[in-house]
């Protein structure tokens, strides 16, 4: 039973997740193949930062995207927790792996952008970046007060 319960526990945490963070999620594993490649072969930035889905107005709308899910879909799953639980405690011990998730997408993000783009670009979509980071604040409450991301301005 404790299997069955910590399985159901992986695959809710791993669903909510991928739910809110898919664009994030999404342009890290679509830049992966890219950076291994350019890390191994000493190619340099230049095939990374060639493809469309770098530039800087599609990071920016990414941001956008995960907020707006963010927004949409973090409430229902408070909601749906606590149709199962009452317990506060119990309900940050469910949400925080989610919550981490989020926030450790949008550091990985970050660490590219600090890598791979110039201070200017960087600059276009920090704002962004920080939005989505304070709507993740808001919109999660208590969930999301003890996560930061790491800045280096």
């Amino acid at each position: 039973m404790e299997d069955a319960l910590r399985d159901g526990f992986k695959e809710f945490v791993a669903f909510s997740a991928d739910l809110i963070a898919k664009p994030l999620m999404s342009f890290i594993a679509k830049s992966k193949p890219f950076r291994d490649f350019e890390e191994g072969s000493g190619s340099g930035k230049g095939n990374f930062r060639a493809q469309a889905f770098t530039q800087v107005e599609r990071l920016i709308e990414t941001f956008e995207e995960s907020e707006k899910l963010f927004q949409s879909f973090f409430p229902k799953i408070i909601n749906s927790v606590n149709l199962y639980f009452d317990n506060r405690a119990t309900i940050e011990i469910l949400v925080n792996p989610i919550v981490q998730i989020v926030f450790g997408e949008v550091s990985e993000v970050e660490s590219l952008l600090d890598e791979e783009y110039s201070s200017q670009e960087i600059r276009m979509v920090k704002p962004k970046m920080e939005k989505m980071v304070e709507i993740f604040k808001e919109v999660g409450g208590s969930f999301c007060k003890e996560q930061k991301v790491e800045r280096n301005d």
